[in-house]
């Protein structure tokens, strides 16, 4: 993959198929050993729910792995810090003295980045897919969608940066108002509405459609009838 960056820069990617080693390494653990993946899956005491835990959060780039492709992971640990620091300006503003439940509860607002994260790596993961051609899907989008997609490619990275975490103590930065697509956090990765609730809506707009179709179409016959018979009409 190549891609052209600024100033005319080319950056080259290349990508392959590693071989699959993970049923060897499974069948290798059964036979030679008695500790199995499965028997430390089973030993996992570590809650795979919310991260947050009392006065406890992680951060960074380990707590949201996703392939490189999309080059999400770093950006994805920055943001996490500046809303871990977001909650914690806002613990300092609502209590001088915080207790336990205060911190908690706070924590649990540091949460919310969870959905998100999700889809950025669910994003990342189908950028992989893409890249290595995976499916027919993925071959159909690389040969045929993307050589006519115009701006499709710029418009799913503004998709994925416009809605970053922002320090809310701090003044916007003055480049990120400024553009076409200016900095927003309600909007972006995560945050469109649903195509389902958007269908709904518009399912009286369609009916009104339809009717209009119908009607037209029983007045054709008439119209066409009076013009046939009066030609100068």
């Amino acid at each position: 993959m190549v891609i052209i960056g600024k100033g005319g820069r080319v950056f080259w990617f290349l990508f392959g198929c590693l071989p699959k080693v993970c049923r060897a390494v499974w069948a290798i653990s059964g036979r030679k050993g008695k500790t199995t993946p499965w028997f430390l899956w089973r030993k996992e005491t570590m809650p795979i729910g919310p991260g947050p835990k009392g006065r406890f959060a992680c951060v960074g780039d380990s707590i949201h792995k996703m392939t490189p492709n999309s080059g999400a992971d770093g950006n994805a640990a920055i943001e996490s810090a500046a809303a871990l620091a977001n909650a914690i300006n806002s613990l300092k503003i609502a209590a001088c003295n915080p207790c336990l439940e205060d911190v908690s509860h706070i924590m649990m607002g540091y949460q919310e980045r969870k959905f998100r994260v999700s889809e950025s790596i669910n994003t990342a993961h189908q950028l992989t897919r893409l890249h290595a051609l995976k499916g027919l899907k993925e071959r159909l989008i690389a040969k045929y969608a993307l050589p006519i997609g115009g701006d499709l490619l710029a418009d799913l990275c503004a998709d994925g940066w416009i809605g970053s975490t922002m320090l809310n103590y701090l003044p916007p930065p003055p480049r990120s108002l400024c553009g076409t697509m200016p900095f927003n956090p309600s909007q972006g990765v995560g945050k469109h509405e649903s195509p389902l609730r958007r269908a709904i809506f518009a399912l009286p707009l369609l009916a009104v459609g339809i009717w209009c179709f119908v009607v037209l179409m029983s007045l054709l016959p008439l119209v066409c009838s009076q013009k046939y018979l009066n030609p100068d009409v």
